[in-house]
């Protein structure tokens, strides 16, 4: 009962301080009152509205900003113009050494861990590949060559062992190529003798281009060449005729190749250089000897050589085809 009378009280009490929000508002006739559309005092609360506080805040920092960079303006105007550009080429100053000491410390860091990649043992060198080699063995080249198995790949020079692999006398051309990760593979080209010549007790083997090859005690089934003037001290293994003989050996292989094309090659034992105006076949062991002259119209004096050796089999003697062939007729001239 005393509840009920307390609800009764509190109702009247709430009617009597209810205010009308509009003109027309007025009670609910079951006594039952829209919160929504009335504000009670001590009961209702204000409509929440949209926290401004976050716009306030930005809008004052905004403000700050501004205030701050107009500060600025206005201290910068009073500095003198020449003190601002020194300020700024300072600070690019700045910038710039920092982006170098940057571009510095990576390029380091690059150095470093590619030194570290390429100094591992899966660079270290495994196999050796030789290729092109007749005169030479495969040991020669790679002990030539300085390359050792085991090492790293990078460690060594691929031009230095070039150079070393070419001292060598028969080596005309060299290739050394790294084959990534741990091979090496080297291509050589070599000289072959295609001349000899008379020293001493030994023979000089002489390549078509007149490098010396080398000093041995075999004699080789080539043509041996008379006349050279080289001298003596340069008769060494990896020189060079002279000059004067380099010229004069061009003439030995046009003689050489018409021999061969008019199949007395096999009978050729000997040419002689020393006058140029006078080239000169020994044939047969020594038993004929063929004047050629200068060597002029080649192909037309060897076809007279071969005929006059063919009219002449085993007989010892010289052979003439080394006058003007236009006005003049070879001739033989048997040994006495």
């Amino acid at each position: 009962m005393t509840r009920n009378r307390e609800k009764k009280k509190d109702k009247k009490y709430v009617s009597q301080i209810v205010v009308k929000k509009g003109k027309h508002e007025q009670e609910n006739q079951e006594g039952v009152f829209n919160f929504d559309d009335e504000v009670i005092l001590g009961v209702n609360t204000p409509p929440k509205t949209k926290d401004n506080t976050p716009t306030q805040s930005t809008k004052k920092n905004k403000k700050h900003k501004k205030k701050k960079q107009k500060e600025v303006k206005e201290i910068n105007k009073n500095i003198p113009k020449s003190v601002q550009q020194e300020r700024q080429k300072a600070k690019r100053k700045r910038m710039r050494i920092f982006k170098i000491i940057k571009m510095i410390i990576l390029i380091a860091i690059f150095i470093t861990l590619l030194c570290v990649f390429l100094l591992s043992p899966v660079f270290d060198v495994k196999n050796i590949e030789v290729s092109g080699n007749e005169k030479l063995t495969v040991e020669q080249i790679i002990s030539l060559s300085g390359i050792i198995t085991g090492e790293n790949t990078f460690k060594f020079s691929a031009r230095g062992a070039k150079e070393k692999i070419k001292e060598n006398a028969y080596v005309e051309n060299v290739k050394v190529e790294r084959k990534l990760p741990s091979g090496v593979q080297i291509v050589i080209q070599e000289r072959t003798p295609a001349f000899l010549m008379e020293y001493g007790s030994s023979y000089i083997y002489l390549d078509s281009q007149g490098y010396i090859l080398e000093i041995a005690t075999e004699k080789l089934d080539l043509p041996i060449i008379q006349g050279i003037i080289t001298p003596e001290e340069k008769l060494v293994a990896g020189e060079r005729l002279e000059k004067e003989d380099l010229e004069k050996l061009n003439v030995v292989l046009e003689i050489i190749k018409s021999a061969e094309a008019n199949g007395i090659l096999e009978q050729l034992t000997k040419i002689d250089i020393a006058d140029k105006q006078d080239y000169k076949m020994i044939l047969n062991s020594g038993q004929v000897t063929a004047h050629l002259g200068d060597c002029s119209t080649i192909g037309t004096r060897m076809l007279y050589v071969k005929a006059i050796l063919e009219d002449n089999l085993g007989v010892a003697g010289e052979i003439f085809v080394n006058m003007d062939l236009n006005t003049e007729n070879p001739f033989f001239r048997k040994k006495v």
